[in-house]
């Protein structure tokens, strides 16, 4: 290889560029249309309603307290899934300390697979009865809460990959994701708007790659037009040159 034909800032403009296609690619090609993220959704809310109906048929063998607690905290269970278990109508386990529950949740009948509207969310519940022991299932579809700040930020759930110019619709909305039993789970419109908080995605991330090779690809550049002026003997022996030059 012949390094003297190599330029650093040649290569540092090359990576400025392929980071710039890069996030060209993921910001316009790769994006999934409105559509195509609606029907990602929807077959995710059936896979996660099959393994929320195995974790209630598991929960609802259990009879000591350390078989709850070892399932609850150890058993690595999908994070956005939360239960409840009621005896005789009274709250005696549970997994989730963030959700509460209203008061007459243990004596009331939730529809299975249906929507279930809380102060801090919105989920799919699923209910299990067995004996005196009622099971409350639920996954979340968003944090939805009254007012934000720094903690509380309301968006939808991440397993369901729907982007940010989805919004929760007031009627029937453009778009509907359903449960397996036909109903409406989320009522979606897509806007325009630009949201006031965006994450740092992919996208994000290669536009910024791009920008600080583009930057050291110019810094660069300077660098090795300035010491290209000096002459070369100056730069091997600066000592040398000058007597050369007193002695012309």
């Amino acid at each position: 290889m012949n390094t003297k034909n190599f330029s650093p800032w040649k290569a540092a403009l090359a990576l400025a560029i392929f980071f710039a296609l890069a996030a060209e690619f993921f910001q316009h090609i790769a994006k999934r249309s409105p559509e195509e993220q609606v029907a990602f959704a929807q077959e995710k809310v059936f896979e996660r309603e099959g393994r929320m109906h195995e974790s209630l048929e598991t929960i609802s063998t259990f009879s000591t307290d350390s078989q709850y607690h070892e399932y609850f905290i150890h058993s690595g269970i999908n994070p956005r899934f939360s239960f409840f278990v009621f005896e005789n109508g009274y709250l005696k386990q549970w997994s989730n300390n963030e959700i509460a529950l209203p008061e007459i949740t243990g004596s009331r009948k939730i529809a299975d697979k249906s929507v279930l509207q809380l102060p801090n969310g919105i989920f799919e519940a699923f209910e299990k009865n067995v004996g005196d022991k009622k099971i409350i299932g639920l996954i979340l579809l968003r944090k939805n809460y009254s007012y934000e700040n720094k903690y509380l930020e309301n968006h939808f759930s991440r397993a369901l990959e729907l982007e940010n110019d989805f919004m929760l619709s007031p009627g029937q909305g453009t778009y509907q994701i359903r449960s397996s039993a036909g109903n409406v789970l989320l009522a979606l419109d897509v806007t325009d708007t630009i949201p006031d908080k965006l994450p740092f995605k992919t996208t994000a991330w290669f536009y910024l790659l791009a920008f600080a090779a583009l930057f050291s690809s110019i810094l660069l550049l300077f660098r090795n037009r300035n010491t290209s002026f000096i002459p070369a003997p100056v730069c091997n022996d600066p000592f040398s040159f000058s007597r050369r030059t007193l002695l012309q």
